[in-house]
């Protein structure tokens, strides 16, 4: 039986998050890529007819990763992993305008085969540029804050916003303090919107710590990952995908 294996990734992550420059808009940017694999995911495995299995089958998914705005799939049936990439393509391409994104899919004989090939094609996929639509004309309205092309007013902050930038202040109304619950144990406190929010009293002095953590070499991790996976799949020690999965959810606590 072949086995389909689909990969998506997201990429350059850091402008996108950044893009504007509100403090706002990159903390909503920044949920929102938190949950993109969680809630949305599992829409879209139901929009495609499919539910999640621990191996490839027939109507189901078998994630071997989810995690960190990346997707490892496999299928059973290549219509099926067709059917997925086709409806979780349009769902990021809605939600998450102007983020950099790649995708691979490859069918094999079997799971170590069939993700080494999608891994070489992800590969070579991220040579390929993308060009960001809509193109702008010289009569263009654009948003001040990105140069980009404005689609709407944003009456809150009083400004012409891109398509980038829109679905952030959308997102803004209806979350709640993510990076808090994340890194504080208490309900008291609240995630700043405006840096000026920062100091209560007018003689403080105006100075911004930023503590930046990334995950460097993830790329270098995955590629030794896929030399570990062909010598288990070779000894039969471990399903390609378990290690996969391992990683992932590794990385997901993290």
């Amino acid at each position: 039986m072949s086995v389909t294996a689909y990969l998506f990734e997201a990429r350059s992550v850091q402008r996108f998050l950044f893009e504007g420059g509100k403090l706002a808009d990159m903390v909503a940017a920044s949920d929102m890529l938190n949950a993109l694999c969680d809630g949305p995911l599992d829409a879209v495995i139901r929009a495609a007819g499919l539910s999640e299995a621990s191996s490839p089958a027939k109507n189901h998914i078998c994630f071997s990763r989810r995690a960190g705005g990346a997707v490892f799939a496999l299928f059973a049936c290549e219509e099926e992993a067709r059917r997925f990439q086709a409806l979780w393509s349009l769902y990021v391409q809605q939600q998450f305008p102007g983020l950099e994104t790649v995708q691979c899919c490859k069918t094999d004989e079997t799971e170590a085969q069939a993700l080494q090939l999608a891994i070489e094609g992800l590969r070579a996929a991220r040579n390929c540029q993308t060009p960001r639509l809509p193109l702008a004309s010289p009569l263009t309205r654009r948003s001040p804050r990105t140069g980009q092309i404005a689609v709407r007013w944003d009456r809150n902050g009083r400004e012409w916003v891109d398509e980038m930038i829109s679905p952030r202040r959308l997102e803004k109304k209806t979350r709640q303090d993510i990076l808090c619950q994340r890194f504080c144990d208490s309900d008291d406190y609240t995630w700043p919107k405006e840096l000026n929010e920062l100091y209560k009293h007018r003689d403080e002095v105006p100075r911004v710590a930023l503590i930046h953590a990334d995950g460097n070499g993830i790329g270098e991790l995955l590629h030794t990952i896929a030399g570990l996976a062909r010598d288990c799949a070779a000894s039969s020690r471990l399903a390609p995908s378990e290690l996969y999965r391992t990683f992932s959810e590794a990385l997901k606590e993290a």
